[in-house]
């Protein structure tokens, strides 16, 4: 594939050391490296037609209008050469899965592209499978600055291809990105909810073969709802795992976990429902149905209220938590609608209900775990699910200290 003539110009930047400030270089690399940054992989077509790439540790948008991009690279690469010589290249944001191919571009010598699979751009640039996202761009400058040169390239194209973790590289190694919000910390308020986890493991697997249900227990955990363990129906297939999955408690979903929270967090939590420039929801109402739920000590989820819970917990499991996903999740949780009433419980239609929740709390009645029986049959008349309800019941009863029970 024939590549369009680049618009090269060049921009010499001597640098003679005499009235430069000096540095240990291992200093600068220290130094500089407590900034993370993204590791993207260069391809483009040689000459030769055969496929040619780099991996780069500094790539930027630069201007919107036109739509520019720019990365740094060591003069002495060997591998660029080929890449300007072709006068495009396309830039593939890799993920955080991808460190063993940012290895082999980033070698010398070799065929680094053996067993890897891509396609070409519009440009004919590889554009590498399972990255994140690729830029397929013209190469429009390029300026000499110390010993790196600066690209800059023009945008033909761009694309989301994985929208995933990317992949980081920080103070000399690789790994992925997560917000603080959605890590589990290894703090000792957790130390607590495992060790009544142990305590209710068995009940919970026993209630799933008996009742042909997933049985989860819920922790509350920076602003999230956590699962911390599972136990799925034995004869039911699945495509994942909600073990580590989050879901944002954005009201007025979570009502079940800020029942049992300190007042402060219930007015910060109803706070943010006020905030809703939409009005979606009164608060005096949905402060009212937290009441209601703590009366009967139990809450329930209708079958259409949950609807897209395992499409977006797919998706997760899929592309890990990611700013976008993050906004989808509290998008989804916001608009689908709060918890049934647990008072009109028993004349629901056959099926209507999907989950089922209740408290473990402490002695002194904070919410330890939140045990929630999971994909309740669709064919169960209400009548029965009542039983599903006291099962439920009993084990969180049964690990309920003894002092407070």
């Amino acid at each position: 594939m024939s590549a369009p003539q680049p618009r090269i110009t060049e921009a010499s930047t001597p640098v003679d050391g005499t009235d430069a400030v000096q540095f240990d270089q291992r200093k600068f690399r220290d130094v500089l490296g407590h900034l993370p940054s993204g590791v993207v992989a260069v391809t483009g077509l040689a000459d030769d037609g055969n496929p040619v790439g780099m991996v780069v540790g500094t790539f930027a948008s630069v201007s919107l209008e036109p739509a520019l991009v720019a990365f740094f690279v060591d003069q002495r690469s060997t591998s660029f050469p080929r890449i300007r010589e072709a006068g495009v290249f396309c830039a593939n944001v890799l993920s955080a899965r991808q460190e063993p191919l940012c290895r082999a571009l980033a070698a010398r010598g070799g065929d680094k592209f053996a067993g890897v699979e891509w396609r070409p751009a519009d440009s004919g640039a590889p554009m590498l499978d399972g990255a994140v996202a690729w830029v397929d761009c013209d190469i429009e400058s390029i300026t000499s600055a110390g010993d790196h040169l600066i690209v800059i390239g023009r945008v033909r194209d761009l694309g989301v291809s994985t929208p995933t973790i990317p992949l980081l590289f920080f103070q000399g190694g690789f790994g992925g990105w997560a917000p603080m919000s959605l890590a589990v910390e290894a703090r000792s308020e957790l130390y607590g909810t495992l060790r009544c986890v142990d305590r209710v493991r068995a009940g919970m697997e026993a209630l799933a073969s008996e009742l042909e249900v997933d049985c989860l227990a819920h922790a509350a955990h920076g602003g999230n709802s956590v699962a911390v363990a599972a136990a799925y129906a034995p004869r039911r297939s699945r495509t994942f795992t909600r073990v580590g999955s989050h879901l944002p408690l954005v009201p007025p979903w979570g009502e079940p976990f800020m029942t049992w929270a300190p007042q402060e967090e219930l007015e910060d939590w109803l706070g943010r429902l006020r905030a809703d420039r939409q009005g979606r929801y009164d608060v005096d109402d949905v402060a009212a149905h937290v009441s209601e739920i703590r009366r009967h000590g139990w809450a329930f989820t209708l079958r259409s209220a949950a609807a897209d819970d395992d499409r977006a917990l797919e998706d997760l499991v899929r592309y890990g938590y990611t700013p976008a996903i993050e906004r989808d999740l509290v998008d989804l949780i916001s608009t689908r609608g709060r918890h049934g009433d647990p008072a009109a419980f028993d004349n629901l239609p056959t099926g209507s209900v999907r989950n089922l929740c209740a408290p473990v709390l402490d002695a002194d009645g904070r919410l330890v775990l939140m045990l929630a029986l999971h994909n309740l049959p669709t064919d169960l008349p209400t009548r029965h699910a009542r039983r599903y309800l006291d099962r439920l019941l009993d084990l969180t009863e049964a690990a309920t200290p003894a002092e407070r029970a």
